[in-house]
């Protein structure tokens, strides 16, 4: 019984690999900026014929672009020095 299971399974993996294989074989992938502006922002590569519909619910070409850091205002800051009584610009990298 075990070796009817595990050969039906087997055969079931043959063939959808056979089947769905040539589907998504050879096409050309295209990089787009998936849910752009949002927590799930992501870069993915798809499909060719993917891209219209990704385009079409507000994804665009190309990676998505590195969010700006707003944190380095608060690190870099124009301090002033009590030992000399001069400023001093601190920053961090």
């Amino acid at each position: 019984m075990f070796r009817k299971m595990l050969f039906a399974c087997m055969a079931a993996v043959l063939l959808s690999t056979i089947a769905v294989g040539p589907v998504f074989a050879g096409q050309d992938k295209v990089t787009v900026c998936h849910k752009p502006g949002t927590e799930d922002e992501a870069t993915l590569t798809v499909a060719a014929p993917a891209e219209a519909a990704h385009l079409g619910h507000g994804d665009y070409s190309g990676p998505c672009r590195a969010p700006q850091s707003s944190g380095c205002d608060a690190l870099n800051a124009l301090v002033p020095d009590p030992q000399t009584e001069t400023w001093m610009y601190y920053y961090a990298v």
